[in-house]
């Protein structure tokens, strides 16, 4: 073996390892940075997800709390439900309500001024309206038997919306019937 052949050959490859091992170290942390921000990103969605779950929770916390306010007592032959008033029952529509009275359950800015809020912190995560679609119907198949079961309700169409964190929002919609006559 020629000592001469064997110096020049290690000479040329000298150096060859360490690119090598560069570029595979720069591939690894290209791998990194790629997985930081996709666990990033599914970090937020999973937030997101979170505050979209609440403010649905809060929706139909709303919507639990108007069905309950209008089995209690009289309250579903509140005064608000014969003409709509501003000042004394903002989230009360009547019967027959026109499109310009009642604001689009979707678009409007539900506050203190035209919607009843559920719970008591200044955020109002929670609230809803509620207008009467139609009263004293006659429920199909339903006739006073002898025991004078009522067969006369009035439906209501309520509103709830929830908020979430970092501005999530949901409204839903539900009728409730409520019986309006009292048995003989």
């Amino acid at each position: 073996m020629n000592p001469m052949f064997g110096t020049r050959r290690l000479k040329r490859e000298q150096g060859a390892t360490l690119v090598l091992a560069l570029v595979i170290l720069v591939l690894i942390m290209m791998l990194g940075i790629v997985a930081i921000g996709t666990s990033n990103t599914q970090f937020k969605l999973a937030g997101n997800i979170q505050f979209d779950n609440n403010a649905l929770n809060n929706a139909e916390l709303a919507i639990t709390t108007a069905e309950k306010w209008l089995v209690i007592g009289s309250n579903y032959l509140d005064p608000g439900f014969d003409s709509y008033s501003a000042s004394t029952s903002p989230a009360l529509y009547p019967l027959g309500s026109s499109a310009a009275a009642v604001a689009s359950p979707l678009t409007t800015m539900y506050s203190s001024a035209n919607a009843i809020c559920v719970d008591s912190n200044a955020s109002c995560t929670s609230s809803y309206v509620i207008q009467l679609m139609s009263q004293n119907s006659t429920l199909p198949n339903v006739s006073l038997d002898s025991d004078g079961v009522c067969n006369k309700v009035n439906t209501y169409q309520i509103f709830g919306r929830g908020t979430g964190g970092s501005g999530a929002s949901k409204t839903l919609a539900s009728y409730y019937s409520v019986k309006s006559c009292n048995p003989p």
